[in-house]
Parts: C-alpha cells; structure tokens; sequence
C-alpha cells in the first residue's frame, strides 16, 4: 500500500508473462498493523529509526493510511493488518502477500484463515469504495 509507483509499468509485465508476486514487507514494517504512530519509538539497532518512510514527516503522512485501514478493521471487527493483507489480495490473484514475523500473537494478528470470511470480504470492498478514496488517503499515499 505504501510503494504503488512501479505498479503500471511492472504489474502489466507479471500478468502477460504469469509472474507471481510477493510484496515486500506487506505490512509497512509494522505501520499498517496500527502499532506504530507518531509517539513510536524504535529500539537500538532498529532499522526503521533511519529509513524515510518512518521519519517525521513521512511517518504524519503515512499515519493517516493506518488510521484509515484501523477505522475499516474497528467497523469489521477485524485487525489492521487483516485489513491491509486482505486489500494486497484483492489486487490481483498472482499477488501473495506472505507477512514475515517471528512473534506468535502477530502470526495470529494476520490471520489468514479470516481473509475471506464475511467481514474480510466486506472490508475488501470498503477499501476500494469512493468514501475511501479520500483526499487524505490519497495524500498520504503518495507521501
């Protein structure tokens, strides 16, 4: 959700050729599961207090998709993270998002065998439905 740029040019290419693709840290490193804001720190030797994504600035901006993907989950009774892989799995069938953890409860969190339950189905459908496509989640898309 967070880097869509090369989506026109490498997506057309995968889909001719059936090229299967595997997201790079689905979950923003942790910033769509809502654990992480702007009050966030992160520990020594922690590689996202030197990556842009997680700097001030980008972090405000990109708060307002996590606070976005939260309010659909709190609606669907689901997790934000369940929310963001469900979105990555609506795109297209040969994207599979595979959410890396070495934490039990965040295996949990992700839950694969909710995604096409009825409320994942739902939340799917909201996030591609025009009241989200707001102008603050398009901006903070694109940051």
């Amino acid at each position: 959700m967070f880097t869509r740029d090369p989506e026109p040019e490498i997506s057309p290419t995968l889909e001719e050729l059936g090229i299967g693709l595997v997201p790079f840290s689905p979950l923003g490193k942790g910033f769509l599961t809502g654990k992480i804001d702007t009050s966030t720190t992160f520990g020594e030797g922690d590689i996202r207090d030197v990556l842009p994504r997680f700097q001030k600035d980008a972090r405000e901006a990109n708060e307002r998709i996590a606070t976005s993907i939260g309010e659909i989950a709190a609606r669907k009774g689901v997790t934000p993270a369940q929310v963001a892989l469900a979105w990555l799995l609506a795109q297209k069938p040969w994207i599979v998002p595979i959410p890396g953890t070495t934490k039990l409860p965040q295996l949990k969190m992700s839950a694969p065998h909710q995604w096409n339950s009825p409320p994942m189905i739902s939340a799917r459908s909201e996030m591609f439905s025009p009241a989200c496509r707001s102008k603050a989640l398009a901006t903070a898309m694109r940051a």
